[in-house]
């Protein structure tokens, strides 16, 4: 480019983006060595120009920096770091061949740094008389930032796939609800292991027409926010998923199987509806007992009383009566009170509690017990009153079911040890398939649930006609 009146010639330089001014009156020769010096100098990348054998004649400060190299000449081919990103071997078959070369690689410097770089190798122009200069120039690249980022993205992109990956089945689908993405979780779950990418989502999920049409209408419907909280069955399975949009793109789902989750949802239903129903029947037998019990006694001790009221002398007696059906009430009353919540328990302990329970409910009905204890003084009310109940339990299944006639209890435990609680009858047995496949009654659920709770184990050894054995263990952790 020509500026007359400054009397320059101005040349600009793609690479370096800047211009080089050269007076006019410079010679050719001249003008072209003092570009070329300004481009060695100037240049924001590393050049060098070597000799036949690998020698550097010429080097600027950039490649030399790139590469920690302190002097001005050394040879490209023996160069270690040079030597390890192929800069070496690529020189060497540039110079034989005298053919252009590009590549690119990586290396460590002396000082420990990783650096990539891109390099091009061109051999020297021609001579006069068609001879070739010996020798070849170099452009070196350094590409450490951009391939650092590179494998930052690459790490991120690593991280988030495997996230995405190990998630609930996930897909990104087109408006036309193709499958555009689908996670490892979907394929291995929902796709027999296969890429659905390209598919339509309904050909892979084989649902019926009415949750087909909800889960389309669903698809349809999203736009700022998740449609959260749906289900639809597959197969045999249920699952829950939510509908949520992508930024610029189709809908995105998310599905998880809830099949165990809505059995155990049905199950804790099951068990509410089994404990309102127990309550209920709860609430029966204390009214019963209060109704043919001491209800009865009561009345019939008022009568008494209204009777000895109309006449003193003529009925004295009745009086007396009276006084009995009230004592025999309170009784009644008192033992109604230690059913629902022992008092012997909280004043006399755990002994006492089951030796009197034994007494009231097994001896009542004629069946003799033979009671033995090894057990610390004090020990956690919580824990008194769970092997309490357990022991209740026990003995209202034996005077219900078990028809028999001895019973043998041995509790024992320690401070810091496991309690041990062992039952035995000479009863008519039980089969124990049988008994579980019940849903109502027979009392052994609530057994195992309180045994659960304190970390325990339930054995049972029983056979129809020959007695049972059962054994319970609570841990140091349960016991505590």
């Amino acid at each position: 480019m020509l500026d007359p009146e400054a009397g320059h010639d101005i040349f600009q330089s793609r690479l370096l983006n800047n211009l080089v001014v050269v007076p006019r009156t410079q010679a050719p020769r001249e003008w072209t060595l003092s570009l070329y010096e300004h481009l060695v100098r100037s240049a924001p990348v590393g050049l060098f120009r070597m000799a036949d054998d690998g020698t550097v004649i010429e080097s600027n400060a950039i490649v030399r920096s790139l590469f920690d190299i302190s002097s001005t000449s050394w040879n490209v081919l023996t160069e270690p770091a040079m030597v390890e990103c192929g800069l070496a071997e690529y020189a060497r078959l540039c110079l034989e061949t005298r053919e252009a070369r590009v590549s690119e690689g990586a290396c460590e410097t002396r000082d420990g740094d990783r650096i990539y770089v891109r390099y091009y190798l061109n051999p020297g122009p021609e001579e006069p008389e068609g001879k070739r200069a010996p020798e070849a120039m170099a452009v070196v690249v350094d590409l450490s930032e951009i391939k650092q980022a590179e494998q930052k993205q690459l790490s991120l992109y690593r991280y988030f796939n495997s996230i995405v990956s190990g998630i609930s089945p996930l897909v990104a689908l087109d408006e036309e609800h193709i499958i555009q993405f689908a996670n490892r979780s979907f394929q291995s779950e929902l796709s027999d292991g296969q890429d659905p990418a390209g598919r339509s989502l309904f050909e892979v999920l084989k649902l019926r027409a009415p949750e087909q049409a909800e889960l389309k209408k669903n698809l349809q419907a999203v736009r700022d926010r998740p449609i959260e909280n749906c289900r639809l069955r597959l197969g045999d399975r249920e699952l829950g998923y939510t509908v949520f949009p992508f930024e610029g793109g189709g809908p995105g789902l998310v599905l998880k199987d809830i099949t165990r989750l809505r059995s155990l949802e049905r199950s804790v239903e099951q068990l509410h509806s089994r404990l309102l129903h127990a309550q209920e029947n709860e609430r029966q037998l204390i009214a019963a007992e209060l109704h043919d019990g001491v209800g009865q006694t009561i009345l019939a001790a008022k009568i008494n009383l209204t009777t000895y009221s109309r006449d003193p002398e003529r009925y004295e007696a009745r009086f007396d009566m009276a006084m009995e059906l009230i004592d025999r009430a309170s009784q009644e009353l008192r033992d109604l009170y230690s059913m629902l919540f022992p008092s012997t328990l909280k004043d006399l302990g755990l002994e006492a509690a089951i030796r009197w329970l034994a007494k009231r409910v097994l001896g009542a009905r004629g069946v003799a017990s033979a009671l033995s204890f090894q057990i610390p003084d004090h020990i956690s009310a919580h824990l008194e009153t769970q092997i309490y109940r357990i022991t209740q339990e026990l003995f209202s299944n034996i005077v219900k079911h078990a028809k028999a006639r001895h019973v043998a209890l041995d509790l024992s435990g320690s401070h810091g040890g496991p309690f041990v609680l062992e039952l035995k009858d000479d009863g008519q047995g039980f089969s124990l398939t049988d008994v579980r496949s019940r849903t109502e009654g027979f009392g052994l659920a609530n057994v195992q649930r309180r045994v659960q709770d304190l970390e325990g184990s339930l054995e049972i050894d029983s056979g129809t006609g020959s007695g049972t054995r059962m054994r319970i263990r609570i841990p140091a952790t349960g016991a505590g």
